[in-house]
């Protein structure tokens, strides 16, 4: 089963489980509520990151961007039509940059 690691929140973890009810894969929310569990998580992450997708044989994928292109090349939802796959892809990129307009050091 998959599993998606993340915070007890939205976030860019949302646009992950979005893909996967689209795909309409079944997953495991494991949710990092304290920061003994985030301590716990941190040796399975790559760049101390998540959300992180672990698939069923155990690979680990971080980077929302990588992980919502890895669930629509695996579950085929880019369309396969000529132009599909860009589209796809800028509705990636899209939802990231207005994730990351909403977060300031300020």
């Amino acid at each position: 089963m998959y599993k998606l690691y993340y915070f007890a929140g939205r976030g860019r973890g949302e646009a992950v489980r979005f893909a996967l009810a689209l795909a309409g894969v079944e997953y495991e929310n494991i949710f990092i509520r304290t920061r003994k569990d985030m301590l716990e998580l941190i040796p399975k992450l790559k760049y101390c990151q998540v959300p992180m997708l672990e698939t069923p044989d155990g690979k680990r994928l971080v980077q929302t961007g990588a992980i919502l292109r890895y669930i629509a090349r695996k579950f085929d939802l880019y369309g396969g039509a000529e132009g599909k796959e860009e589209r796809v892809d800028e509705i990636i990129e899209a939802s990231a940059d207005a994730l990351g307009s909403g977060v300031s050091n300020k």
